[in-house]
């Protein structure tokens, strides 16, 4: 990037022309452009300028920054002959110099594919002659140097929803059986360096639109049908990992982690093949344009974290997506939520980003104040699934007064808009007239014609901002998403993500590492008076079935973590971060010494206070056996969220499979004596497993007193005796196979999970 107050003058030869040098003195910081806290310094600021050396040793401005059409007191333009010394010219301000309908679109060119000048100028022959060149095939080479500019349009976009008749009414808004319409034949257009919102009543459809274009999955019953396409092309979900990103309402981030923390992983992950000093670099930059390097070094937070404020926290939501470099954003409701303050500047930052960055925004607004509204370029007005109006957001009120609706004074556009397209408190007259008015409006049926492909170098846009942060991208290999990076990488990236977070969230493991001290040393204290007697014999049974149980039932207090970790996971899946099995096996590998731990603080307690056993080798084997159980059960949990999203819904299946297995774990019930139909469970409960082995750990070699004078409920001379009296329990048993079985159960449960995640994403 270019230093404060240096000149650049760009020679521009064509042939049988006057070439004109650009002269900027950039008064400003490089990056002032970028300063979300000071909008005053952006309409008067230079953009910053990527320099080129050329072999006589001038400068050349970068293609994007090419005769911008920005008129500062800074900017002058200085004709130059090709065949005469310039260098002692005139200048000539910018505003003073008409240029003409070639220099136009040479301009235009430049700006809207990024070209060469020398591609430009054979670009424009190639149409005065009569020829169409493709925007794909004019910008494949300019593609691979920072952001293309896109038009992305979507056409007659219908989607319905059949609710099936088995559903359960409680989990569908619909009726069972019947079908629903939500979209009917939406359409739209919007290019690079704009933002679009799309705003209505609720129920209109908003979500649901946003959801389709951003190629989000489809309720159960739903079909859709229209096209979505980019620069003419369809556009496909391997399109949308490389180029675009989803931003959710939720703020799905690592809570636990910092606000620079996030925005690292994320460049790391989005960016394996950059240097350390370049991400470090564009993480800063990135902390400055979204106006979060004051809280960088906080936790994002969450309930039981103190972090950010929920504006904060939307930003760093829309900031870690960013460090992916994508060409289209699209955003769920980014205002929901926030005070008036902070959704004008969340729309304002997102604004200034769209033309600093030359990328497309598009975003759901439910209820947007003036302020808000004026950040968008084009807004699209939906009512009852259908279309209203769909254009430039200045020209909006000017169209209703031409059908007779005139907005108050003083009042709010965004809100006038809705008013009159309600469908709940206006008269459905009123609302199907304006329908049908826009479907037969000059504007509806020239947007038409852009969306069926008739679009021409004279319609494109030019934006006015410039790739600021990705001025290195994609020439230095910066910005390939993680389709193209190794697992390897990826899972070393998630395994330091992992650990940091877990260390540092109370929820996940050092809070549950606390109870299970607490509740270690209460069995164990209940069950401290056994002895090795016959009247103790069953007692100490039912110490070890307890023992292991209770920190089985409390790892569920975890749901809640891992449930916000599953969300956050699909979003940056869905968006390219990385692939499922890089999640599953990182998941796998980082918890292992978590759950160590704190089996560790579960069995110490109790071993010593029931006096299991006075070896030490015993004790070992005893805690693994604890340890490899309880990871079977966190791996229970993690598939469990790979197969439903609602916390309800996720306790009582994980209860209900827990309290099953507890039964068959050999002391309640011979399996012999359970119908067939259930039967199987004792063979794959891991609580049947570890309770074999810790009982033999127990009770294997250890003589029992009273023997000689029991005369009711004796279990023999000694443990092993007594073990052979119940039908599960033995004093034989493996304790290497039963530690095999468990974590045999645990890597299944973690490849289940892994298959689902990819039935979910394919």
């Amino acid at each position: 990037l270019p230093r404060a107050g240096r000149t650049y003058r760009p020679p521009i030869p064509v042939p049988g022309r006057p070439t004109y040098t650009l002269s900027r003195r950039t008064t400003a910081s490089p990056f002032s452009i970028m300063m979300r806290s000071s909008p005053s310094l952006i309409p008067g600021a230079t953009p910053p300028f990527v320099s080129e050396n050329t072999e006589d040793g001038s400068t050349q401005v970068s293609r994007a920054c090419l005769l911008s059409d920005q008129k500062t007191p800074s900017s002058t333009l200085r004709p130059m002959w090709k065949d005469s010394n310039s260098s002692k010219m005139p200048e000539i301000h910018t505003s003073a110099v008409k240029m003409d309908k070639f220099e136009n679109d040479i301009k235009a060119l430049i700006a809207a594919h990024r070209l060469d000048l020398q591609d430009a100028v054979n670009a424009l022959d190639k149409l005065q002659a009569g020829q169409s060149p493709k925007c794909a095939q004019i910008s494949t080479e300019a593609k691979e140097h920072g952001h293309a500019k896109y038009i992305f349009t979507f056409d007659d976009i219908k989607l319905k929803v059949t609710v099936p008749w088995w559903m359960p009414g409680f989990l569908t808004p619909g009726t069972p059986g019947q079908t629903k319409s939500i979209l009917k034949g939406v359409s739209g257009r919007a290019s690079s360096g704009q933002v679009l919102a799309i705003i209505g009543a609720s129920g209109s459809g908003k979500t649901t639109l946003l959801d389709r274009l951003g190629m989000m999955p489809i309720m159960t019953g739903g079909s859709t049908t229209g096209n979505i396409q980019v620069n003419g092309e369809d556009m496909t979900y391997d399109f949308f990992k490389k180029h675009c990103a989803f931003v959710n309402q939720d703020d799905r981030l690592w809570r636990a982690l910092s606000v620079d923390e996030n925005l690292m992983f994320a460049a790391k992950l989005y960016n394996p093949s950059e240097p350390d000093t370049l991400r470090r670099r564009r993480v800063d930059k990135m902390l400055t344009a979204t106006g979060l390097r004051s809280c960088k070094d906080i936790k994002v937070g969450g309930p039981l974290i103190k972090g950010i404020s929920g504006g904060q926290r939307r930003r760093v939501s829309i900031a870690v997506e960013l460090m992916g470099s994508p060409d289209l954003l699209f955003l769920d409701e980014p205002t929901s939520g926030l005070d008036a303050k902070a959704a004008a500047e969340i729309m304002s930052m997102l604004g200034e980003l769209a033309k600093t960055m030359n990328i497309l925004v598009i975003c759901s607004i439910h209820q947007p104040s003036s302020r808000t509204f004026m950040a968008f370029d084009q807004i699209l007005v939906l009512s009852k699934g259908k279309t209203v109006y769909t254009g430039a957001a200045e020209k909006s009120i000017r169209y209703f007064r031409t059908l007779g609706f005139v907005a108050p004074p003083r009042m709010n556009p965004a809100d006038f808009l809705i008013e009159i397209s309600n469908p709940d408190f206006t008269e459905a007259k009123q609302v199907d007239m304006l329908i049908n008015k826009w479907k037969d409006h000059a504007l509806g049926r020239s947007q038409s014609k852009k969306i069926l492909g008739k679009t021409t170098g004279a319609d494109i846009e030019l934006a006015d901002g410039r790739d600021v942060l990705a001025s290195h991208r994609r020439a230095s290999g910066v910005g390939t998403k993680s389709a193209d990076s190794s697992l390897v990488w990826q899972v070393v990236i998630l395994l330091h993500r992992g650990a940091l977070g877990y260390s540092r969230n109370p929820a996940a493991y050092i809070g549950r590492g606390f109870l299970y001290f607490i509740m270690s040393c209460l069995v164990g204290g209940i069950y401290s008076q056994l002895d090795y007697e016959q009247t103790d014999f069953l007692y100490r049974l039912y110490a070890i079935g307890w023992g292991l149980v209770t920190p089985s039932f409390m790892a569920v207090m975890t749901l809640p973590v891992f449930l916000h970790e599953a969300t956050v996971f699909e979003k940056e899946v869905r968006n390219g971060m990385y692939t499922p099995l890089a999640y599953v096996i990182a998941s796998f590998i980082v918890q292992i010494p978590f759950v160590f731990v704190t089996t560790m603080l579960s069995v110490i307690p109790f071993y010593w206070i029931v006096r299991i056993h006075p070896s030490g080798d015993r004790f070992i084997l005893f805690w693994m056996l604890a340890f490899s159980f309880l990871y079977v059960g966190e791996s229970l949990i993690h598939m469990s969220t790979a197969m439903f999203d609602n916390f309800l819904i996720l306790l009582g299946i994980v209860v209900s499979i827990l309290c099953t297995c507890f039964i068959f774990n050999g002391i309640f019930i011979d399996p012999e004596l359970v119908p067939w139909i259930f039967r199987w469970i004792s063979f794959i409960s891991p609580h049947s497993f570890i309770y074999r082995g810790q009982t033999k750990l127990m009770a294997a070699g250890v003589e029992l007193d009273g023997f000689d004078t029991c005369r009711i409920g004796c279990w023999g001379p000694n443990g092993d005796t007594a073990l052979e009296f119940l039908p599960v329990l033995s004093p034989n048993v493996d304790i290497g196979l039963m530690v095999g079985l468990l974590w045999t159960e645990a890597v299944v449960l973690r490849i289940f999970q892994w298959l689902l995640l990819r039935m979910k994403f394919n």
